[in-house]
């Protein structure tokens, strides 16, 4: 059906026909087409519509009024509209009239009220909080993979974001550039200003009609993009992304210039100014999974390509623990191609791994227990330790186990000394430097370290072989007891992993 302006009135003779700038097919407040059903007002939806109508006096009141001579001439019964659900209940939600009234009464107090083509409606988005973590543009803190933001900082540029939200009437942003401390607090991606500003561009004019005037524009900017980067280029051997040059090409432009300057065109220029002194390449794996079997491979295959021009014998190249596997399966199925190549697991997930074969080897055996029950950590966060995982608590729960085996050792240690009078053998001098130590220690004196090194050279010559002798007459009662009891089997395997033997 044809899109039209509303029916004749069926009031008096004298009501005017209401002219085509509200069409009331469309939503009465958005005025736009969208994939959101469209719903027939009520009697009490009108009643509050109007009612919200007349607190706001936006622009539905001027074109309601431009229809009619006030609100109460409107034929409520007669008159046919539909609405958005959510454009209704964002228009006549109170507290949003609250805020927009607000708005209106300080605007007009400052009169800081300018003619831009931005509706005045108030959305439920423009008064929620701003989640300033995240991009301006696309409000997520990663960008097809992109997950550096950066601060708007410049005058210039919140001034440029500005003229891009008037332009394309987006309200969200022109609310998050009227806050305080936007130009602190906002961030946004490269790609994501750029797209932001490029598509706003397209509408507005150009400067200058001729090409040559166009060219010679582009040009200067080009000179001064040359400025910023040559050092860092040439020098200091950086490495630039196009969609990054371009983000600073463009703030180069004077305002309101549209560019149709592409990463295509700023590569020739670059080709042309710099020649052979800068190589230019796609990026390989863009827009990859980097677990993706083919990304993997592209990378080694990068990485043994690369050793061969160094003229190595091998190529080594570090995974992390789930790319580990995968590059893993890689080498296994092409074995002519890597054969040279040697593939490491990172420090942080080879020690993962070194917890977890602690949980798989003790923890049926009492460590899962002895976490639990002594109240230390709770019994899924045990589990998550014994599996490798939980990385710090891990380490300083293993070594609280460390710690306190260690205690009940030297306990039994001395136990076994006083009853086989093993005392005799260690001299007095011993427990005199081991006291003077540990009052060093407590006092933080420059003696420490001297004293160190005598208490360790007693250990040695006095100390040392009495462990080594209980060590292994602990063992040889192990084994020996071990033929008979299966428990005292599982303690030998314990035995002969602490002490070596």
């Amino acid at each position: 059906m044809a899109q039209q302006g509303s029916p004749l009135k069926l009031g008096p003779s004298c009501a005017k026909r209401m002219k085509p700038s509200l069409v009331l097919e469309k939503c009465i407040i958005c005025q736009k087409s969208s994939n959101e059903t469209v719903v027939l007002f009520t009697n009490n939806s009108k009643s509050r519509f109007f009612a919200a109508v007349g607190k706001r006096k936006d622009d539905i009141y001027m074109n309601l009024i431009s229809e009619y001579d006030s609100l109460s001439d409107i034929p409520n019964e007669s008159l046919e509209m539909v609405y958005h659900k959510s454009c209704y209940k964002s228009y006549t939600s109170e507290h949003n009239i609250a805020v927009f009234t607000k708005r209106q009464n300080d605007a007009l107090a400052g009169g800081s009220i300018q003619d831009s083509p931005v509706t005045s409606i108030l959305t439920r988005s423009m008064s929620s909080p701003t989640n300033w973590s995240a991009c301006i543009f696309c409000n997520k803190k990663s960008y097809k993979q992109d997950k550096k933001l950066f601060k708007i900082e410049s005058d210039d540029r919140v001034t440029r974001i500005t003229i891009a939200a008037n332009h394309n009437g987006d309200l969200n942003l022109l609310h998050k550039i009227n806050q305080d401390n936007f130009k602190q607090q906002a961030f946004y991606h490269n790609q994501c200003i750029v797209k932001y500003l490029k598509s706003s561009n397209k509408d507005i004019e150009v400067i200058g009609n001729s090409t040559s005037e166009y060219e010679s524009i582009n040009t200067t900017a080009f000179s001064k993009l040359i400025s910023s980067i040559n050092d860092d280029l040439l020098k200091n051997k950086k490495a630039f992304l196009l969609s990054s040059l371009i983000e600073k090409f463009v703030l180069y432009l004077p305002e309101n210039m549209r560019t149709s300057f592409t990463t295509r065109k700023l590569q020739r220029y670059l080709e042309n100014h710099y020649g052979d002194s800068v190589v230019i390449q796609s990026q390989q794996g863009q827009d990859s999974k980097p677990n993706d079997m083919a990304t993997v491979y592209t990378a080694m295959k990068k990485c043994l390509d690369m050793s061969n021009e160094a003229g190595q014998d091998f190529a080594i190249q570090t995974f992390d623990q789930q790319l580990y596997a995968i590059a893993q399966q890689v080498k296994w199925s092409k074995p002519d191609i890597f054969n040279r190549h040697i593939l490491r697991l990172g420090g942080f997930h080879s020690l993962s791994c070194f917890l977890a074969s602690i949980g798989k080897l003790w923890a049926d055996g009492g460590l899962r227990d002895l976490l639990v029950d002594s109240g230390v950590y709770a019994g899924n966060t045990a589990e998550l330790m014994l599996n490798g995982k939980e990385f710090n608590r891990a380490v300083r729960g293993f070594t609280l186990v460390f710690e306190a085996l260690q205690v009940l050792f030297i306990s039994a240690f001395i136990h076994w000394c006083r009853t086989f009078d093993y005392f005799d053998q260690i001299p007095s001098a011993f427990w005199n430097v081991l006291l003077e130590f540990h009052t060093s220690i407590c006092d933080q004196t420059d003696q420490a370290p001297e004293i160190k090194t005598r208490l360790e050279k007693l250990f040695e010559d006095h100390v040392q072989p009495l462990i080594s002798k209980y060590q292994s007459v602990f063992i040889e009662f192990i084994v020996i007891s071990a033929c008979t009891n299966p428990t005292l089997s599982v303690q030998n395997l314990v035995v002969k992993l602490i002490f070596g033997n």
